[in-house]
């Protein structure tokens, strides 16, 4: 059974050949596996884990979690997905929605080893979609869209994601240059570093890559790369101070910032 959280990952072709776990980048940990074929005779079990279903289960699709992956709150709709994964680590807690279409597609998460729940709502389409989420990321209401073929979101560790957050890799139709007849605004991956703080209604546009240690404002629309411990905001975003990063207390103690820059990540 490949239940092998990283390798899983690594492998699918979403994921970007030049990122590799370590330090911001933690994979689900899973040490007693357990496969759940998403098939109508599981929904009792499915049921039993905090796991409802929306409209039916499609062909071919799976859970991978630990035997102490914590009760969920999620609600599926893969009733025209195939061959597609969802993978929680032995500390995921979910709540919210997973709807997919086409085939291939892969959401994990990581979670964290205390009781706070991710909450979010997942939309795959295409083919070979991707979304990660990892360790001790704190959601009050995401809504990703991730949109093949090999459209990837990908979330690293220690994030705080506010209210009304949408993170997307498509515009979800096309723009067509009429000389040449090519779209010009073809799906990319979004890739949101480590300790990065995304502010109340903010808008992730596809391509867009969140440095490490940074902070989006509220409302703001990230339209293009924000460099690593930045703060950014505006329509479109653009980086108003440099050399910054932020603690999940609001009046932060000496000691509490000591401890925030000696866990900062990295600058990429």
């Amino acid at each position: 059974m490949e239940i092998l959280p990283a390798s899983l990952l690594a492998r699918h072709p979403a994921w970007p050949t030049a990122l590799r776990f370590g330090p911001g980048w933690t994979p689900p940990e899973i040490i007693e596996p357990l496969e759940i074929a998403l098939v109508d005779a599981a929904i009792p079990e499915l049921a039993a884990r905090g796991i409802t279903v929306r409209n039916g289960l499609g062909k071919d699709n799976r859970l991978l979690l630990d035997a102490h992956t914590p009760k969920q709150r999620l609600s599926l709709d893969l009733s025209r997905a195939r061959d597609s994964t969802i993978l929680l680590g032995r500390y995921a807690r979910l709540a919210g929605e997973v709807a997919a279409t086409g085939r291939g597609h892969l959401l994990a998460s990581t979670g964290w080893d205390s009781p706070s729940i991710a909450m979010v709502h997942c939309t795959f389409r295409g083919d070979r979609a991707l979304i990660f989420l990892g360790h001790g990321l704190t959601s009050n209401r995401t809504n990703f869209l991730a949109e093949g073929p090999e459209g990837a979101v990908l979330v690293g560790d220690d994030a705080m994601f506010a209210t009304g957050i949408t993170i997307r890799t498509s515009d979800s139709h096309g723009i067509v240059d009429l000389a040449t007849r090519e779209q010009v605004n073809a799906p990319e991956p979004v890739v949101v570093g480590p300790h990065v703080w995304l502010g109340q209604d903010s808008l992730l546009m596809k391509g867009v890559t969140i440095g490490a240690g940074s902070i989006v404002a509220g409302r703001a629309v990230v339209t293009r790369p924000v460099p690593p411990r930045a703060l950014a905001a505006g329509v479109p975003a653009r980086v108003l101070r440099e050399n910054v990063s932020w603690t999940r207390q609001s009046r932060p103690r000496p000691e509490q910032i000591a401890a925030m820059i000696e866990g900062l990540p990295e600058a990429d």
